[in-house]
């Protein structure tokens, strides 16, 4: 299946209704228009261009290709207000590796309605934590992003999962008009009812990888790898994680 004016072919597994913003760091497309450019560019195969921030970012051809983040820090933006302005529903998919949590908490992927970077205010964020703000949860934890989701007061949606090092790990959540449901692997772990504080929508104007970022500085940097994100405009359904999931799985061993 080609994509565009482009020479992309995606793959049986790769859902392509609601789409709206997909980047894939595989061996195949780096030397071409999708995929790291071996500068300061992670070209999109859907959407935007995104901008390393301290160039050039470590690439590995292994598991088909990926970017390897430090928190020195390097993250990938957009520049603000390309992506989609607004999102009603949604959903984020995405495979990481992390190396190292000695920072305690980082970011995989946010995204902001506001040049100020604050995912907090209407926006929502993937990340890790080893104890995020005294919340209880120990060791090493995926908590499932829509933190403050809608509008601008503070809504916590954790989908928390104790997770290992140096491992690869598939993440997605999706947002309907009445459920965010988190899932690892694959497999459902959290569904909780949805609670629009002051608004129903999902700011985008930012877009973010591998950390967070406002208008002075960046934080929140992940250290490990991230090959794969994407991020539609609708809710999956459970088949269609799923599908995803194992669609793309066999590239990281499992």
């Amino acid at each position: 299946m080609r994509f565009g004016n482009q020479n992309f072919i995606f793959s049986g597994s790769i859902i392509k209704d609601g789409l709206v913003l997909y980047y894939d760091a595989t061996s195949s497309l780096v030397s071409g228009s999708y995929g790291y450019n071996g500068s300061s560019t992670w070209n999109s195969v859907i959407g935007v261009p995104l901008t390393i921030t301290n160039p050039p970012i470590v690439y590995t051809s292994s598991y088909g290709g990926s970017l390897i983040f430090s928190n020195n820090p390097q993250i990938a933006a957009v520049t603000y207000n390309q992506t989609p302005s607004t999102l009603t529903n949604a959903t984020v998919f995405q495979w990481f590796n992390v190396y190292d949590t000695s920072s305690g908490a980082a970011r995989f992927c946010a995204a902001s309605p506001s040049s100020s970077g604050n995912d907090f205010d209407g926006g929502f964020t993937s990340y890790f934590a080893n104890n995020l703000n005294g919340s209880g949860i120990s060791g090493v934890t995926i908590e499932g992003g829509f933190r403050g989701s809608f509008g601008y007061n503070t809504t916590n949606y954790f989908a928390p999962y104790t997770m290992s090092l140096n491992k690869w790990y598939c993440f997605a959540y999706t947002v309907d008009s009445s459920y965010i449901t988190a899932y690892v692997n694959g497999v459902k772990t959290v569904s909780q009812s949805r609670v629009n504080n002051g608004s129903s929508t999902i700011g985008m104007q930012d877009f973010i990888i591998g950390g967070r970022i406002n208008s002075t500085s960046t934080y929140y940097e992940m250290s490990g790898s991230i090959p794969i994100v994407q991020v539609y405009n609708r809710a999956l359904s459970s088949s269609e994680i799923v599908s995803l999931y194992s669609g793309s799985k066999a590239r990281f061993g499992l």
